[in-house]
């Protein structure tokens, strides 16, 4: 049962990692766990020469992700969050962006695109960013001038040049609530 637990839990993430594993289900065993899947041929593969991170067929994924949301359908943003908190302490803002938007966690998402929009934006990931931000209420779009700033970004990118100019427009107007630093 406490197999079974542990792989409902973190089917949330694409791949995982003992210490992303252990984030996500608050138990201090993840590293075991995954290492006797794999073992075990239970459908989950180490990735990369370190095989620090793992990933499940697609297939079986999708099955645990399924059976989760049957089962507990209460505790699956509550995971994400903490996949979201955890990527986010491990600087990779893309990661933590997606958790955060899977788990609705609106606050999070704000935080998370105000701090990271021009490093996703320099490293091509607009199309995380966009998902993300697509999700937000239209409110959280207009009043935040950063999210607003960096979902203009996003849409002048995509060719959206009306909307970029009214989110624009949007962010210079509250633009004394942005720090200068």
């Amino acid at each position: 049962p406490e197999l079974r637990e542990f792989l409902l839990q973190t089917s949330i993430a694409d791949v995982v990692s003992a210490p992303l594993a252990d984030a996500i289900t608050g138990r201090a065993d993840g590293e075991g766990c995954l290492a006797r899947l794999e073992r075990e041929h239970a459908l989950v593969s180490a990735l990369g020469a370190d095989r620090k991170w793992y990933r499940y067929h697609p297939l079986f994924a999708e099955l645990l992700r399924s059976q989760l949301r049957y089962e507990a359908p209460l505790v699956v943003c509550g995971l994400h969050r903490r996949a979201a908190v955890w990527h986010a302490g491990q600087q990779l803002p893309a990661e933590a962006l997606k958790h955060a938007a899977a788990a609705a966690d609106w606050d999070l998402v704000s935080a998370l695109a105000s701090e990271h929009w021009v490093p996703l934006l320099v490293h091509g990931e607009l199309d995380v960013l966009g998902a993300a931000l697509g999700h937000l209420p239209r409110e959280r779009t207009t009043e935040d001038p950063d999210v607003a700033l960096a979902l203009s970004g996003v849409l002048l990118d995509a060719g959206d040049e009306a909307r970029a100019t009214t989110l624009f427009d949007h962010a210079m107007a509250a633009r004394e609530r942005v720090p200068a630093a």
